[in-house]
């Protein structure tokens, strides 16, 4: 994990871009279903 950060940093960067707003999605989901 920690060579592909070193290797190619713009797809990581892409990929916790992509998590964050899928997680920021679910927990509003959940928030909101309160």
């Amino acid at each position: 994990m920690s060579t592909c950060t070193k290797q190619c940093p713009e797809v990581w960067q892409a990929l916790l871009l992509k998590f964050e707003t899928i997680y920021l999605k679910i927990v509003s989901d959940v928030v909101l279903s309160l």
